[in-house]
Formats: structure tokens, sequence, C-alpha cells
């Protein structure tokens, strides 16, 4: 038997290292009696064999203390478990297990470093339990993407979880690159053994500019105490300051601009003609060209949706037969709202949603989303999701940028060659007040 134990390697145990050591040793004690079929009888003093140092020495003391009686392998057992595992240690394996988190190390370690402290003081909990701890101790922007889903047990949730750490450490590098570009090209434009100095920050506005401050100063007249379009003063042009970007003449703006994009006069003054402007809406209407909307497939409530980011809508919607396939199990307000339209009619949703997640680049942006029948879309992200996250929409490149510590995700919406486009209520709006005829339908 003896010969057995030293070819599995068993090891020498000296009793100075901590609870997690001693552990180990009892664990690889019993494996290799159970592997090399070891008589109960043989299995003390093979025990007492592979003890050493400090743990010799309390061995030979619980011995003399024994008055002559036989100890056996359980006694051995019972006197290590009371030597090596008291209540105190156990309580600080707990407290350790209870507090554990990822750190710097990989989800692997971190893995590794969770079941070593689980078979102390989180044996006891159901695999639902592990996976909620474990998911805990992660670093956030992990935790982020690896929680719009439910997993069956830790080694499933590790397994994904290290999929995704490989995919943000990749994006890291990418993001540190293309910063390090911009960084080369600007010192690249500075004169040689110079650099760019930087913008001041202006004690007024708190901006970086450099100059006379101009906020609260007139456009027109450079006079402060009132703004350009309260000015008394006949309207001047100041090159490289004011220009239309309707008939691209300086002196006014847009919204005073008396001439329509098809080259008539408005038939009555800027003032007259403009009109309060209602709450954003969007509804959809057929149009054989025009810019293409932003839209795309997004990880939503854990599945794939086809997302329209949309600016003309005050809230986020969601389609009832997208909510009966994602794996969203969250907050949800059987609160019954009304939404308005274009027209004088009222639409009622079915109820409220609330923090459903929306993984963008691995990064869980949630939405508050109402549900509501949709056409061609499962899920309308608007202004109140746009909003919430900074979102800027650069209709040019068809893309959402948001911005997120001090680097950016830029979704890029997906090329449409059919369908319906979609139009807000100002751009509806404008197009009739330009004599366009318009249809309210229900599709």
């Amino acid at each position: 038997m003896m010969k057995h134990m030293r070819n599995m390697q068993m090891e020498f145990f000296s009793g100075k290292a901590d609870a997690i050591v001693a552990d180990n040793w009892r664990r690889q004690l019993e494996r290799n009696f159970l592997s090399a079929r070891c008589p109960p009888e043989f299995r003390r003093d093979l025990a007492v064999h592979h003890l050493k140092d400090d743990a010799l020495v309390w061995w030979e003391g619980v011995v003399d203390s024994s008055n002559g009686i036989r100890l056996t392998y359980d006694d051995f057992l019972e006197e290590f478990n009371g030597k090596y595992f008291p209540l105190e240690a156990m309580d600080q394996m707990e407290s350790k297990f209870q507090d554990i988190r990822q750190g710097s190390r990989n989800v692997r370690e971190y893995g590794d470093e969770f079941h070593r402290l689980r078979r102390f003081a989180g044996h006891y909990l159901s695999d639902r339990e592990l996976v909620r701890r474990f998911l805990k101790g992660m670093r956030i922007e992990l935790r982020n993407s690896c929680n719009v889903r439910d997993y069956r047990n830790v080694h499933e949730l590790i397994e994904k979880a290290a999929e995704q750490e490989v995919g943000l450490e990749e994006e890291r590098k990418q993001n540190q690159a293309s910063q390090n570009r911009g960084v080369k090209r600007t010192q690249e434009a500075a004169p040689s053994g110079e650099v760019a100095p930087a913008r001041p920050q202006c004690r007024r506005c708190g901006r970086n500019h450099s100059g006379e401050c101009q906020v609260g100063v007139c456009y027109n007249c450079g006079q402060p105490g009132h703004v350009f379009q309260d000015c008394p003063n006949e309207r001047q042009v100041r090159p490289g300051r004011i220009r239309c970007y309707r008939c691209n003449q300086e002196g006014h703006v847009a919204r005073d601009c008396r001439v329509q994009l098809g080259g008539n006069a408005w038939g009555a003054p800027p003032q007259q003609q403009r009109e309060p402007a209602g709450k954003p809406r969007a509804y959809v209407a057929e149009a054989p060209e025009g810019p293409e909307p932003i839209a795309g497939s997004v990880a939503v409530g854990g599945v794939a949706a086809f997302t329209l980011f949309d600016t003309g809508a005050t809230h986020s919607f969601v389609s009832p037969n997208l909510t009966r396939e994602w794996a969203f199990t969250g907050s949800y307000n059987t609160k019954i709202a009304g939404v308005e339209t274009a027209g004088k009619e009222k639409i009622t949703t079915n109820g409220k949603y609330e923090e459903v997640p929306v993984v963008l680049a691995c990064i869980n942006l949630p939405a508050d989303l109402l549900e509501l029948e949709l056409g061609r879309y499962e899920v309308i992200l608007g202004m109140d999701w746009l909003a919430q996250h900074g979102a800027i929409i650069d209709c040019a490149k068809t893309c959402v940028r948001i911005p997120l510590d001090g680097r950016q995700i830029v979704y890029r919406g997906m090329k449409t060659r059919t369908g319906v486009s979609v139009i807000s209520m100002v751009q509806a709006e404008e197009a009739i007040r330009k004599g366009s005829e318009a249809f309210l339908t229900t599709i």
C-alpha cells in the first residue's frame, strides 16, 4: 500500500498551511485510499505516515492523551477536522465567500477561487443562488454583458463570461489603438519639437475656448442684455457667424428665412407662420426614396430584435411578439398608458417593462419599454432612452454614437433597400406647410 501511495504522489502535510491546503491534503488522501482500494484497518497508519513537522507533533500529542486506546481512521479524521477546521476558521471562509470579488483576475481565476471557498460556505446553496452570487462578484462591465440571460449553473456562466471577456479585451485594444493614432496625428500636426496648446477653460461659462466669452451676448450687435431674435438693431451680416441652412445666405437663421426650398417666398412673416411645437411622435408613411432610418439587430431582453432608433418618439416601445420570446423576467408594470398619434386618436399600451437589458458592444444600456403593437419593427428606442444614455444620432453616417467612460460606442444601422421610412412630427408639419397632402392610415 505504501508503494501505491508513492506512485500516486501523495504529499506530506506539515500543519503550517491554511484551511484550504489542509482540506486539499485530506481530499487527496481519501481519493488515494479509494483508488488503491486500501483496507480500513491500514488507513490510519498510512495517514499518520504522511504527517511531518508540526502536524506529526500534534498527532503524537493526541495519541499520548488517548490513555492507550487504539485510535481508528475515523478518530484521525475527527481530530484532524477539529484541529485544522475550527469554527473561527469556517466563519472566516464563509465571510470570504460572501465578499468574494473578481477584481483584476480573469474569469477563470475568479472561478477557481469561487469553487475553493464554496467547499466551506456555499455547499448548501442551489445552482440558481450560486449563479447569482458569482454574478454579484464579477466586474460591472462583464456582469452587465452576461446578465441578459439565465444560466443553469456556475460552470455555464463561467464559459459564457470567458467568451465575453475576450471580446471586451479585443474592443479595449482597438479603442486604445484608435486613441494612439489620434494622439500621433495631433503630434504630427504640431511643429517639430512643439505640442499644440490646449484651449484654456473659460471662467465664465466653464467651456474650453479662446478669445472673449460670447455667452449672453447678442450675435447681431454684439451687446449683452438680449439675444439675436430680440435685437432692436438692424440685422447685420457677420461673416462666419450667422448663416441660414435653408438658403445658405448670411445674416439670418433658417427659422427666419423667407425662401422655401422650392424657391418661392413665404406668404406671411415668419413670426406669424410659426406654430407651437407639439410633443414628438413617430409614425410611418410610404416613401419611394429618402434617407435611411437607423435600424438593425440589437440584443434586447436576451434575444435579437429588429430595432429602430427614433428621435420622433417620446418613449420606447416593444412588440408583444418579442416579449413572448425574450428571456427577460424583470419588472412589468400593468398600468395602462395612452400614446398620442399624429391625429386625434390615442393608442393604448398593454403595460410597461422596466430596466430591460439593451446590449450594444457588450455594454448593457437598459430601457423602459411600453408594450405596443408595432408594424415592421420589434423595438423602437425613443427619446427617453436616447437622452438617458446621451446618445447622438448621426444621420449622415446612419449611426448612433454613445459616449461611455472616455470612449464611444458606435452602432451602425443596416442598409435597407425596401420597406417604409419613418418621419418625425416636425418633418410632417414642414411637408404639410409646403402644400403636401397628408394621409392618416392604420396598418
